[in-house]
């Protein structure tokens, strides 16, 4: 063999060795990117957990805002009802100024109530609206995955 011809094979064997390194390169890119992926849905699923997790909690405190909302409506019928029944019933104004302090000093009590319940709720909507939020990235960077993965 020539050397001219050894030169060539090797040239051709160091074209041959370059090509396999650089597809060694492009796969070790990939796995790295295919960790990266997998650390990020990791990390996106305990994002979901807590968003669930969050949500859930808004569920409890919503139906907590519901019954102290009943609560608060039966208490006021109730109070409506004793008003109507005492006023039939009582025969002085004496009596009746009284009875109607007290029943101002509860109606006080119900419209802090009111007022507290209608803070939670504000509150509970701006939660919402951060789950929902979360929710929804959340969404987004899954078809992102899909998308890249297909």
């Amino acid at each position: 063999m020539s050397s001219d011809s050894k030169s060539t094979q090797i040239a051709l064997l160091q074209a041959q060795l370059n090509d396999l390194e650089y597809l060694i390169g492009m796969r070790e890119d990939e796995l790295r990117e295919l960790r990266n992926s997998t650390d990020s849905l990791v990390e996106m699923r305990s994002q979901l957990e807590s968003s669930l997790l969050d949500r859930e909690e808004i569920q409890r405190k919503v139906t907590e805002f519901q019954q102290k909302y009943h609560a608060i409506l039966s208490r006021e019928e109730a109070m409506e009802n004793e008003l109507v029944q005492y006023i039939g019933q009582e025969r002085t104004v004496e009596d009746w100024e009284k009875k109607n302090q007290s029943l101002r000093a509860e109606l006080e009590i119900v419209l802090d109530e009111l007022a507290e319940a209608r803070k939670e709720i504000e509150e509970l909507t701006v939660f919402r609206s951060q789950v929902i939020e979360l929710q929804s990235k959340l969404e987004m960077i899954n078809l992102r995955f899909q998308d890249s993965g297909e």
